[in-house]
């Protein structure tokens, strides 16, 4: 399969932080079991191209597979360009890491040449947007998906089957504490700050979280949102987003429950991980919490001071031939991806089977149309209730 991969920030390639990162890697280790020929990378920064290709390299190199890998500079073509080359490539399947507020242009660029696509959350900033690519998915039959890869993750599973088992009881509450280190909205994504925030960057993932553990829908919500220190050093998004939302069955009140997130990104970047994330659900008879940056490594190293470590997102593990192996919970998110493409040109699936088992284009309605009112709330003036 050929496979096109838009963007080339650190999710794709790494950047600064490894040699690797978590899609390029992921689609090269796929290779190993599912028949890769070609991957392209499409980027708007022409800088990125040199440590792109090595990072190809690199982890072709690791993996012991020789499979190109080219660059191509997006900025500054027409979208006739763009579609012209979609239809002579003839690629398999896309990957959208593009900034959020190109999510749309492109994805429906790619669905509309029936090839299948998965985004990087959000799938869209607005809900109006995400329906047209739902209908547009739709019309063409081609599978979209979003890279909701907290599906994935054994302590998120571990807590899902808390709740089907019903060992913690009639849900009551989560609690959502996330943090992020200031050097995303101030060097990483310096450029397109301000049109994103970090609720719609990162809250989205709870959001569908949350309604993939209980297959429960949002009602309402309020929301609050601070902005002093970004503000303050010109960077124009809240530091802040605090939500307070009503969970429940359309039509009833009987099984409701709360979900309430704090996040920001502003930690200091001396903290020990680039995100601490919490999450804690209390029942009727029982309490789960979960520390998804604490998972009982920590590293003090010369090169490095203190670090909390998280091997089980996606990272290079020994394996017992003696090689090297790219794993995680982030690299099955997007292998699964890869593998239900692959299932499709075989004809063993259909795009309706995978749209209700997957984080499909159609089921992140729910948390697209929950981001929608959260930034449209910090807009108009940040405090406001609102239904859903």
């Amino acid at each position: 399969m050929k496979v096109l991969i838009l963007g080339s920030g650190m999710y794709v390639t790494g950047k600064n932080y490894s040699k690797s990162g978590t899609i390029l890697s992921s689609v090269l280790q796929s290779s190993m079991l599912i028949p890769i020929s070609e991957v392209v990378v499409i980027s708007y920064s022409q800088r990125s191209e040199k440590h792109t290709l090595r990072s190809a390299a690199y982890t072709c190199q690791k993996i012991g597979v020789q499979i190109p890998v080219s660059f191509e500079y997006l900025y500054n073509k027409e979208d006739s360009w763009f579609s012209r080359y979609l239809m002579e490539e003839k690629f398999d399947l896309c990957i959208n890491s593009l900034p959020d507020h190109l999510h749309y242009d492109y994805t429906k660029f790619t669905l509309s040449c029936r090839i299948p696509t998965l985004v990087v959350k959000p799938l869209t900033p607005t809900y109006s947007e995400a329906e047209k690519l739902v209908n547009i998915s739709k019309s063409e039959d081609t599978y979209c998906a979003v890279e909701f890869h907290k599906r994935w993750d054994e302590s998120n599973l571990y807590l899902k089957n808390e709740i089907l088992s019903g060992s913690v009881g009639e849900v009551l509450y989560f609690t959502v504490n996330y943090s992020q280190q200031i050097s995303i909205p101030t060097e990483h994504f310096k450029t397109w700050a301000d049109k994103t925030n970090i609720f719609q960057y990162l809250g989205i993932h709870y959001v569908d979280l949350i309604y993939f553990l209980t297959s429960k829908t949002p009602k309402s919500l309020s929301v609050y949102g601070t902005k002093k220190k970004l503000k303050s050093i010109g960077v124009d998004t809240w530091d802040s987003v605090h939500v307070s939302s009503v969970w429940g069955d359309v039509g009833s009140d009987s099984n409701d429950f709360y979900a309430h997130f704090n996040l920001n990104w502003i930690d200091p970047n001396s903290t020990s991980a680039m995100s601490d994330q919490k999450l804690m659900l209390v029942g009727t008879d029982g309490r789960v919490s979960l520390d998804q940056k604490n998972r009982g490594i920590e590293a003090v190293t010369n090169n490095n001071g203190i670090q909390t470590v998280n091997p089980y997102f996606a990272s290079w593990l020994p394996n017992m031939e003696g090689t090297s192996s790219f794993g995680g919970y982030g690299y099955k998110s997007i292998f699964t991806f890869l593998a239900d493409v692959n299932n499709l040109k075989k004809g063993l699936s259909t795009t309706e089977e995978l749209n209700k088992t997957r984080p499909s284009a159609e089921n992140s309605l729910i948390s697209t149309r929950f981001i929608d009112v959260v930034t449209n709330n910090l807009k108009s003036g940040n405090i406001n209730k609102t239904g859903l």
